[in-house]
């Protein structure tokens, strides 16, 4: 009876390196989802993820290459068309669902087969290490992935919204300043200073979550993203006496203690031609561009 040689399984330097490189851009993409970060650092955090997964990748593919010549070519097809998917539907929670097991598929396949082959040591020739291969490339896609869902994943509603909470808490702090100062708005040239005194309000309640959260999208260096106090202003005009449908915050390009008219008003924190208006009676209006020419400003 003949022997059966099992071979030492080889796993070559771009094996490591694509696997390596999958390793540490999940473990990025962990220390970014538990723990805090300043705003700047989430920019690289999330671009690094997408160079770690790129090298993953292509060190994968060249390992495939090196060890199945043109079958490579077939994994190649597979992912341009996982990333085609991921770019035009995957904003539905149906396609990308579909795209994972799909991924999981391509993970999975190879690596029972290559366990088949060394338990019954039925393969021929030296040993693939085909979990390995198709892990890192696995790892790269999904990292990939998960890049292109936060940059162009369009911006919900519901981030937008958070600004109309922001200026709803402003006006909390506003009424509170009133009942400590004789029912007196905040002084328009120092109104941000005033309100943080109150205590009610935190330095991040005058950013708009909007403007934080494209931040985060960027996907080039430049331009820099502007890094204001404030994105809010105070209209001066408005007095706790005035008519109930009086502007007094409004959105702003950014600053602190910024305060005037309309000349101020900016829509460039949303994407939508949308601009947050608080008025004289607390409510709070998402309102579109072309009745902005239409609010009360004294």
């Amino acid at each position: 009876m003949r022997e059966t040689i099992i071979e030492k399984p080889k796993i070559s330097a771009l094996i490591t390196a694509s696997v390596l490189a999958g390793v540490v851009g999940i473990f990025i993409l962990i220390i970014r989802a538990n723990f805090y970060r300043p705003w700047w650092s989430e920019y690289f955090a999330r671009n690094l993820e997408l160079l770690f997964g790129m090298s993953g990748l292509i060190c994968g593919y060249l390992a495939i290459k090196n060890n199945y010549g043109r079958k490579a070519y077939f994994t190649l097809g597979y992912v341009l068309l996982f990333l085609f998917l991921q770019f035009f539907i995957f904003f539905s929670i149906v396609a990308f669902l579909a795209s994972l097991v799909c991924l999981i598929y391509f993970l999975i396949s190879p690596a029972i087969n290559s366990m088949n082959r060394w338990v019954y040591g039925i393969r021929t020739g030296s040993f693939r290490c085909d979990i390995f291969i198709y892990t890192g490339v696995a790892i790269g896609l999904f990292l990939c992935s998960i890049w292109l869902y936060e940059t162009w994943v369009p911006v919900s509603t519901t981030v937008g919204m958070g600004c109309s909470l922001k200026l709803e808490k402003l006006s909390q702090a506003i009424l509170i300043y009133q009942r400590d100062n004789s029912g007196k708005y905040p002084t328009a040239n120092i109104w941000c200073d005033l309100l943080l005194k109150t205590g009610q309000i935190e330095k991040d309640d005058f950013i708009c979550p909007e403007v934080k959260f494209r931040w985060k999208r960027q996907v080039f260096p430049l331009p820099i993203p502007k890094n204001k106090r404030c994105y809010y202003a105070m209209n001066p005009n408005c007095e706790p006496n005035s008519p109930a449908n009086t502007v007094l915050l409004f959105e702003t390009d950014g600053g602190w203690n910024v305060y005037g008219g309309p000349e101020l008003l900016s829509t460039k924190n949303h994407h939508w031609a949308l601009c947050h208006i608080l008025y004289n009676d607390g409510h709070v209006e998402f309102a579109r561009k072309e009745k902005l020419q239409y609010l009360k400003w004294k």
